[in-house]
């Protein structure tokens, strides 16, 4: 079936609706329009990072061209289907179902960041002296955070700020920060760091155990990695079962940093009800 769709991707068709999962359908229409209201309201943006995470969890190809032209054509509807109301309005609702605290899903659209204000030709600051070679690769146009700061401090703080509880276990190396996620006690830790510190690390890892008086069995675990994409599933020993999130720290910011906490909110509260926890 995989093959069917790519074939029919390459030669231009565009793929029928039932081609997606009840939960793929929901994924595009959100998309939609949440795209619609970044296209006709000034003050706010869709929130690519986040889209691209849901879309990935979801295992919607955003960059096979029969979605891309499914999206498309589901943006054009959901502009057709509100054509006569003001911005005003449009943003408002916008927010409402997509902002920071929407009601369909929270976060896809962001409230979009004042413009910066444009220093004068004469006025403007000489460029800053090239840093030195660095060991680590970081994505082109990507913000970064200072070279020297440690991760982990970075990682407890965004945590902090978001409500969590972040104890420092330093029993492992490198440490790992205690937290409690959808109820469920977790790990997030720094990987690939410079030797001895934490700082300048290339993972980010989010793990989650569950101690299941008669274990889980290895069907149930392939049912979860053949449908999910975002979130790792196996057995300990003990067939017990654990769920993991492994994403690059390389270019990311706090924002994209808070996105992933959501997500891995998102994953743990899945994985409990998959598991009948």
């Amino acid at each position: 079936m995989r093959t069917l769709i790519s074939v029919l991707a390459v030669f231009g068709f565009a793929l029928p609706a039932f081609a997606y999962t009840e939960k793929q359908e929901g994924v595009l229409n959100n998309l939609a329009n949440a795209m619609a209201f970044d296209s006709v309201c000034s003050t706010l943006q869709l929130n690519s990072e986040f889209a691209r995470l849901a879309s990935r969890f979801h295992d919607v190809d955003l960059e096979d061209p029969a979605t891309d032209s499914e999206v498309q054509k589901r943006v054009a509807k959901a502009l057709k289907e509100r054509e006569g109301e003001t911005e005003d309005v449009l943003c408002r609702a916008g927010l409402h179902l997509f902002g920071p605290e929407g009601e369909r899903v929270p976060n896809l659209l962001q409230e979009a960041q004042a413009a910066a204000e444009q220093v004068p030709p004469s006025q403007e600051p000489a460029p800053p002296e090239e840093p030195a070679p660095s060991s680590k690769k970081v994505a082109q146009g990507a913000a970064t955070p200072d070279a020297g700061s440690s991760d982990l401090s970075r990682v407890i703080t965004v945590l902090q700020d978001m409500g969590y509880r972040a104890a420092t276990d330093n029993s492992s190396t490198p440490p790992a920060i205690e937290s409690k996620f959808s109820g469920i006690d977790s790990r997030v830790q720094v990987l690939n760091c410079d030797e001895g510190t934490t700082n300048n690390c290339g993972m980010l890892r989010f793990h989650a155990g569950f101690d299941l008086t008669d274990g889980l069995d290895m069907k149930s675990i392939n049912a979860w990695n053949l449908d999910k994409y975002f979130g790792r599933a196996y057995l300990d020993a003990e067939n017990d079962p654990h769920v993991d999130v492994v994403v690059s720290m390389v270019g990311v910011n706090d924002d994209t940093l808070k996105d992933l906490v959501e997500w891995w909110e998102i994953v743990i509260g899945d994985f409990k009800e998959h598991i009948n926890w």
